[in-house]
């Protein structure tokens, strides 16, 4: 799905933003909003996929059995359900959730977090573009709001989820030359070190890494929104 100014944005009263999804000769409604992407992720919880939990909150048709099992031909929805899901997100979403990691072989270090920074991401968005969070995250997809978010690396004014984003980076090389200076870097950097959110799974490291790594999760967000 690439960047599309005439698309029309489908928002379900009770779902939120909605992606028409081909997959297998059929559409399937993706609910692809923001902060319902964001609670798929929280979804996953180890190798053997929550895949049922996973379904329902993806899935705007996730109650009709029909739909679902008719997307999965051939083969049964339990031998297939994690094909479509894996698939759905990283068509619709750039998030790679394959345990083996097939789409983005490559690790990248995360850059931020959904859930450490978003205070961040709430001040950020209220204060560059005047973006209430709870206001736009049901209506907008989660690849616009990743560019939304990348975006903001490119203000002048800087703002906390920038800030957090640079010097969770290299230090520049102006900076690394100078010893006063890169003292002060290495304190700013200490101060937003991303915690170790241990006792994930490792499907769930790798799309939240997909998700979080702020320069490849909003480059491939950008050519699906």
């Amino acid at each position: 799905m690439r960047c599309d100014l005439t698309r029309t944005n489908r928002v379900d009263p009770e779902r939120g933003h909605v992606a028409e999804y081909r997959w297998r000769g059929r559409d399937i409604g993706i609910c692809d909003s923001a902060r319902n992407v964001v609670a798929v992720v929280s979804s996953f919880d180890g190798p053997d996929q929550a895949w049922r939990a996973v379904t329902e909150k993806l899935f705007l048709d996730f109650d009709n059995e029909a739909v679902l099992a008719a997307a999965c031909e051939p083969g049964s929805l339990e031998d297939n359900i994690s094909d479509l899901v894996c698939s759905a997100l990283w068509d619709v979403c750039g998030l790679d959730a394959t345990p083996d990691r097939r789409h983005s072989p490559e690790w990248e270090e995360p850059r931020f977090s959904w859930t450490q920074d978003a205070h961040r991401i709430r001040a950020s968005l209220l204060a560059a573009y005047g973006l209430d969070w709870d206001e736009c995250a049901d209506r907008m997809s989660f690849a616009d709001m990743c560019g939304l978010l990348a975006s903001l690396m490119e203000t002048t004014s800087p703002t906390p989820f920038q800030q957090a984003v640079i010097y969770r980076g290299e230090a520049p090389e102006h900076v690394s030359k100078s010893d006063g200076a890169m003292e002060s870097w290495r304190a700013c950097a200490a101060h937003y070190a991303l915690e170790d959110e241990g006792g994930e799974g490792d499907a769930m490291r790798a799309a939240d890494a997909a998700m979080a790594d702020m320069f490849a999760a909003a480059r491939r967000a950008a050519g699906r929104g």
